[in-house]
């Protein structure tokens, strides 16, 4: 049984850093997974209004948490239920991102806490065509109703945690970590760090009139190193911009198909990657194809993906 810990997932009103409007708290204790908590809030004033893509994802307006206790009180009710538990969160870089930035401009201590990301462990330790909540749910076979409603992700994440603990033989984060061959993070004052996994950065041609991949961009960013390709119709940017945007973050943008190099697909049109009956477009069945014969591709929805690359869409 792995030692007691927590979950966090939050919801932000648009790409600045601390615009939480919803937390997700999860508690597991000696195997049982409580039920979750849930704040609506109101984000600090300096993360600015909310932003049309955000709301179109979780549903949360400006009116909906109107009336609501500004994120710093619910912060420290968080920050207190967790205690000096290990803390979970699947994409660790975003919510635990948006968790310091709002801790610091609402003037909420800032605890010392150790951290791991439930997708990165997922990604070492399972071999999926994707790794978005309600995938790994119906792999696992629990509950994946609710997805981006912050307590039943945090729910999805704790019973993925347990299911990534059995699978590795691991009863603590350390241990966890280790059988992923990578570390824990760190959530604290003076220390924000995350978990993510490195792949080799080379530089590709294109189409479009973008600059080589950057080779000496950050190695930490999820991006980097990665072969990026898109499919279908995209709501919240156009693929030039974006593409631009993966090469200067260290990235290979493959705007043209998917191929042997590809380890990342994006795929627009309304794709929810619930299921592989989502797998319509000629890339997606491609990559399929591609997976069946041993290489490595992760898909992801517009709206993960956005989470993963952290940066307003309306930049793009």
């Amino acid at each position: 049984m792995i030692e007691d810990y927590a979950v966090v997932d939050v919801e932000t009103a648009n790409s600045t850093r601390g615009s939480i409007c919803e937390i997700g708290l999860t508690i597991v204790e000696a195997g049982e997974i409580t039920p979750a908590r849930s704040w609506r809030c109101r984000p600090p004033v300096q993360t600015g209004a909310f932003h049309w893509y955000n709301t179109k994802v979780h549903g949360i307006t400006a009116d909906d948490v109107a009336a609501s206790p500004e994120v710093g009180e619910c912060l420290r009710e968080m920050f207190a239920l967790i205690g000096d538990r290990p803390v979970y969160a699947h994409n660790a870089n975003f919510d635990f991102g948006h968790l310091h930035a709002a801790s610091h401009l609402s003037g909420v201590a800032i605890p010392d806490l150790v951290t791991a990301c439930s997708l990165t462990l997922s990604r070492r330790l399972l071999d999926l065509v994707s790794y978005r909540l309600p995938f790994i749910a119906e792999h696992f076979g629990f509950d994946s109703t609710g997805h981006h409603q912050a307590a039943n992700d945090a729910t999805m994440a704790a019973h993925l945690v347990q299911a990534l603990a059995e699978t590795a033989g691991a009863d603590n984060v350390t241990d966890l970590c280790e059988a992923a061959r990578t570390r824990p993070g760190r959530f604290g004052p003076d220390n924000l760090s995350g978990m993510v996994i490195r792949r080799r950065s080379t530089a590709i041609s294109s189409g479009f009139d973008i600059p080589d991949t950057n080779a000496e961009a950050d190695p930490n960013h999820p991006l980097f190193g990665e072969w990026v390709s898109f499919t279908g119709g995209l709501t919240a940017f156009t693929r030039e911009p974006v593409c631009t945007l993966l090469a200067t973050l260290g990235a290979n943008p493959q705007p043209k198909g998917v191929n042997k190099k590809t380890t990342m697909l994006v795929i627009g049109d309304g794709f929810t990657g619930n299921s592989l009956e989502d797998f319509t477009t000629k890339k997606a069945l491609r990559a399929l194809e591609l997976r069946s014969k041993g290489q490595s591709i992760e898909v992801f929805c517009e709206d993960d993906f956005l989470r993963l690359l952290d940066v307003d869409p309306a930049a793009l």
